[in-house]
């Protein structure tokens, strides 16, 4: 605790989104004396724009294994999320992993989550007798240090499945309020995290429709990975990439028409519904091999990645590492066909 505001204000919050604070702190206390009182609450809202932070991404991946390929950002792997967030942003980011596969799964139709944080007054350098000014400076300083963008890069970038009901591309589509409290010994903030939900799934922050293509995605899914069971890592990667090609066709009417609202077309519920009319742009390719790598055990080292970047347009591919080995490239190739947009395995 008492290096949490250090290891926090040390950080370097990479503003891939825009971050807006708006009024002041609203100071309630914990014993039956209040020792600050603020007149304005305050809020901090981060608004998503669904891309992914560059300066949280692989970069040192990029650069070091695939240099000269400008423009692309990597979001990164799961178990690296550890590496790229402090101990108090991995605790919430971990809390939103649960709390939005608990959502994918229907047990709670409401994407808005509350969740609490908490510093001694000496972690943020106060002591009981300060000044309401400093207070309020004191515990901007710290919500504003807590990088809520690099925490909603990794989530989209671990959960192709779980966040298939979200619309990642409004202005508010991920949003953090914080409210603070401090007693003179004890502050709290107090954060509101809301995602906001595809049209084709509910309104607003609510999912009110999860069809049955939902269900049969996940049999289909599941059915596949053990299909594929205790063949090596290579039979199983070249036989996921063949089992998406024949599941699904590009999307081109989705890719071209901008009118076309954010949602199926761009996730894997179309790649696995069983449905030969719904298909998939790139971005829909590239979270079905995802999440097939993410739930099959591999006997070497193999970590999938999701990749965006610029190929003359924005595109999403994946970047598979076999152990220490060179990166395996699937790429999502945008054919104007109905052919498969997943055309190779180039290793």
């Amino acid at each position: 605790m008492k290096t949490l505001f250090k290891r926090i204000t040390s950080l370097v919050t990479a503003l891939a989104m825009t971050m807006t604070l708006t009024g002041g702190i609203q100071l309630t206390s914990f014993a039956e004396e209040t020792v600050l009182t603020a007149s304005t609450p305050v809020s901090v809202a981060v608004a998503g724009t669904g891309e992914a932070d560059n300066d949280l991404a692989l970069e040192y991946y990029i650069n070091s294994r695939l240099a000269g390929n400008s423009g692309v950002s990597t979001f990164q792997y799961r178990s690296n999320a550890s590496e790229l967030l402090y101990q108090a942003e991995l605790d919430m980011y971990n809390y939103l992993v649960e709390q939005l596969t608990d959502v994918a799964e229907g047990t709670i139709d409401e994407a808005v989550f509350e969740y609490s944080l908490y510093w001694e007054y000496s972690d943020l350098g106060l002591d009981s007798n300060c000044t309401q000014e400093a207070f309020d400076a004191t515990f901007n300083t710290a919500v504003k240090s807590i990088n809520f963008t690099g925490i909603y890069s990794c989530l989209l970038a671990d959960l192709p499945y779980e966040l298939y009901w979200h619309d990642k591309t409004q202005n508010e589509s991920y949003k953090v309020l914080a409210n603070g409290s401090g007693d003179g010994t004890y502050v709290t903030a107090n954060f509101t995290i809301s995602f906001l939900v595809a049209d084709a799934y509910g309104s607003g922050t609510t999912v009110n429709e999860r069809p049955d293509s939902v269900a049969t995605a996940v049999e289909n899914i599941n059915a596949i990975v053990t299909k594929y069971k205790g063949k090596s890592d290579l039979e199983i990667l070249t036989g996921y990439k063949d089992e998406i090609c024949a599941l699904t066709s590009y999307n081109s009417d989705a890719a071209s028409d901008d009118s076309t609202s954010y949602g199926d077309p761009w996730q894997l519920i179309y790649v696995f519904d069983g449905d030969d009319t719904t298909n998939v742009v790139c971005e829909g390719y590239s979270k079905a091999f995802k999440q097939l790598c993410d739930i099959t055990e591999f006997t070497s080292g193999i970590y999938c990645f999701l990749v965006t970047g610029d190929t003359g347009e924005g595109h999403m591919w994946n970047i598979v590492q076999i152990a220490s080995i060179l990166p395996t490239v699937m790429r999502a190739q945008q054919v104007r066909t109905a052919a498969c947009s997943l055309t190779a395995l180039h290793i």
